[in-house]
């Protein structure tokens, strides 16, 4: 099989995860309220966008096929996944692809959260950057990546912002024994 297909087949069971992903974790969850329901909307259009440009420059620029980066990739993208469902299961009823704070919201410190205060965002980090090197879309990788990742982090306040509202000092303190993002960086 050439890479091309190969390729190909990988963007397709990757949309399909993607979607699994959301509506395996949508079922389990308790509804809440919604907060900057914008945010979700913004990332969703330019994680399209930055799908649809990797794709592009896959196409589009006549590259020698680097395997061992794509193997790098895969081996990045098969651990994000594996970090967003333990991320996802460790906060079970209150994950959500949405900014939802629920009436029993409380601060979740084991699994990841002993770490990171979003690790299912870092997940998205890693998609984000795997799939270019999959590709081997440098371009995007280097200029897409990055701006992907700043959008990414640029939803953290808002989140932050309504944890704050509903769970107070409690999660205050949590901010300062963890990392937001990235461990021992961010």
């Amino acid at each position: 099989m050439n890479y091309q297909i190969f390729f190909a087949l990988f963007m397709v069971f990757m949309i399909l995860l993607r979607y699994f992903e959301i509506s395996l974790y949508e079922k389990k969850k308790t509804k809440g309220e919604i907060r900057d329901k914008w945010t979700i909307n913004f990332l969703g259009i330019a994680y399209s966008s930055y799908l649809v440009l990797v794709v592009v420059e896959f196409l589009v620029v006549n590259r020698q096929i680097n395997y061992t980066v794509a193997a790098i990739g895969m081996v990045l993208w098969v651990a994000r996944f594996f970090l967003k469902r333990w991320g996802a299961t460790t906060l079970s009823e209150f994950w959500s692809a949405d900014i939802e704070i629920r009436e029993n919201h409380r601060v979740i410190r084991k699994g990841p959260y002993k770490f990171l205060r979003h690790p299912v965002y870092l997940s998205n980090v890693i998609d984000v950057i795997a799939v270019a090197l999959i590709a081997n879309a440098y371009y995007m990788l280097s200029s897409g990546a990055v701006l992907m990742v700043l959008a990414i982090y640029s939803r953290i306040p808002f989140e932050e912002k309504a944890l704050i509202s509903k769970l107070g000092d409690e999660y205050r303190q949590y901010r300062k024994e963890t990392y937001a993002l990235i461990p021992f960086i961010l």
